[in-house]
């Protein structure tokens, strides 16, 4: 087995790992926290996420501007500094998967923003929680068959 690609994808488990920790807390936080200029802000996000995707446009740069801006809507200062290795993670993935997920990244985001727009912490933990765990899955799904390996 290729010993650098099998060191790459131990540190992408461990890092989706971490963003399963850190993650559903800050979109919580965020949900209970937001102002409504933030959750326009937000939502615009979204819609330009959603464009990109359906135009065939790469649109990873806008997941992590998603997933930075929901942190910043916490309002927690300490989250600031986990975010590079939120944004690592991204490009991690998106340089070891060529396949992203599309509509299930689009319809995951529209459910933590919805959550966010209702106030509720706990479904915004939820939504930001399932997401992670499908991107985990998809993850270990593609690796595991790419080469034989299991994170």
């Amino acid at each position: 087995p290729d010993r650098g690609k099998a060191a790459g994808e131990l540190k992408l488990a461990g890092m989706l790992e971490g963003r399963l920790l850190i993650e559903p807390r800050i979109a919580a936080l965020a949900a209970e926290r937001r102002t409504q200029e933030e959750l326009g802000q937000l939502k615009d996000i979204c819609g330009r996420l959603e464009k990109a995707w359906s135009q065939g446009e790469n649109y990873y740069e806008l997941d992590m501007e998603f997933h930075t801006f929901l942190a910043g809507c916490s309002k927690n200062l300490v989250v600031h500094s986990l975010l590079p290795a939120v944004c690592q993670t991204i490009i991690l993935q998106e340089s070891m998967i060529r396949a992203r997920m599309g509509k299930q990244t689009i319809l995951a985001h529209r459910r933590i923003y919805e959550a966010v727009a209702r106030g509720s912490g706990s479904e915004a933990y939820d939504a930001m929680m399932i997401h992670l765990v499908q991107n985990q899955e998809r993850l270990m799904g593609s690796t595991s068959t790419a080469e034989g390996s299991v994170l």
